[in-house]
């Protein structure tokens, strides 16, 4: 289901119907690089009473596989701590799936946050829809082909229980 993130009411409320203030809930945030995950993240980290994790703090060296930059030791002890005191939190992040695959982790709500431009038009589609041929993926910078294999991969969009979207302009 797609909701339109100036509604954050809307999505507040989805999500605490969806349990997130009545059992410990993994709320995973994921989406291309720059459209706004951490400031949705924190939104409603800040709104709910729950932590935040930004896998880009675990990032080291980014100039390979996003996932691989990830210190998944130092992450996996936060969400292990998280898990076992039995607190729900948010975790957002490129390529969120993978990083939480290796870390034993399901999301129990999987958001995927879009941007649209002013023609309403998703504005990271080909990259994210994995229209790109092989030859077109080594062409891109490191970052945006390890969110395009990933993509095709994991296929996130689909897996994502809500999808929300903002206007470039808004």
């Amino acid at each position: 289901m797609e909701i339109h993130i100036n509604d954050n009411e809307k999505l507040i409320g989805m999500l605490r119907s969806n349990g997130l203030e009545s059992r410990p809930v993994i709320i995973g945030i994921d989406g291309a690089a720059g459209v706004g995950k951490s400031r949705l993240a924190y939104c409603i980290g800040c709104r709910v009473g729950v932590p935040v994790i930004n896998i880009d703090h675990y990032a080291n060296d980014i100039s390979g596989l996003y996932a691989d930059a990830v210190d998944k030791n130092a992450l996996g002890r936060l969400t292990a701590r998280y898990i076992k005191s039995q607190r729900s939190y948010v975790i957002e992040g490129v390529c969120l799936l993978e990083v939480l695959e290796v870390l034993n982790v399901v999301p129990g709500i999987l958001v995927y946050y879009k941007k649209y431009n002013n023609r309403k038009e998703w504005e990271d589609e080909d990259l994210c829809n994995c229209n790109l041929s092989q030859q077109a993926l080594s062409l891109l910078p490191p970052l945006s082909g390890a969110i395009a294999k990933y993509h095709n991969k994991y296929k996130p969009i689909y897996k994502a229980n809500m999808i929300v979207f903002r206007n470039n302009a808004g």
